[in-house]
């Protein structure tokens, strides 16, 4: 309710509280990276509120705009080019931690993969994209060139740059 003091008029953060708010529905609804976002709470529409939220635990909605996402996927692309040892290890860090039974390769029929490629995107704070299933199945399959239907760190790897890069190119199919 922008309207606090019910006097009809909108005094100016007040003004600042409803710019804010239209704003921010408006981001929401252009939606282009496909990217699960939450409508802003009233405590978040003052000028002190940041209106991003850390990362959880990479599988709730994040409040970031389209512009904030297209940074982050930038950002992470940018360190992968400028420090590939790096980009190397959180890969090995996230295969690790998702590596259920332990046997050195992800599968795709165990989530396996799944939980890899959400691992990374929160490492960037980057969301999930409300991609359809096929999508991420298509962009792992990409991939698994010897259909083995799983993937080993290296793959893993592979994989992540072209998460990273599909992401990218949504963005900017969007913006332009």
């Amino acid at each position: 309710h922008s309207d606090a003091d019910g006097s009809l008029s909108l005094e100016l953060e007040e003004a600042y509280r409803f710019a804010r708010f239209c704003f921010e529905v408006a981001l929401r609804a252009v939606d282009p990276l496909g990217v699960a976002l939450e409508a802003p709470r009233a405590s978040e529409l003052s000028p002190t509120a940041s209106g991003i939220s850390p990362v959880s635990n990479g599988d709730s909605p994040m409040r970031l705009g389209p512009l904030e996402v297209t940074a982050k996927i930038q950002a992470a692309i940018t360190a992968w080019k400028e420090r590939p040892e790096e980009m190397t290890k959180v890969c090995r860090d996230c295969f690790s931690q998702t590596d259920c039974n332990g046997d050195n390769v992800l599968h795709w029929n165990n989530d396996e993969i799944r939980r890899f490629m959400r691992s990374l995107l929160a490492r960037y704070h980057i969301p999930l994209p409300t991609w359809p299933d096929q999508r991420w199945y298509d962009l792992y399959r990409l991939v698994d060139l010897d259909r083995s239907r799983s993937l080993d760190a290296s793959e893993c790897e592979i994989l992540a740059r072209r998460l990273l890069e599909e992401l990218s190119r949504s963005a900017t199919a969007s913006f332009a």
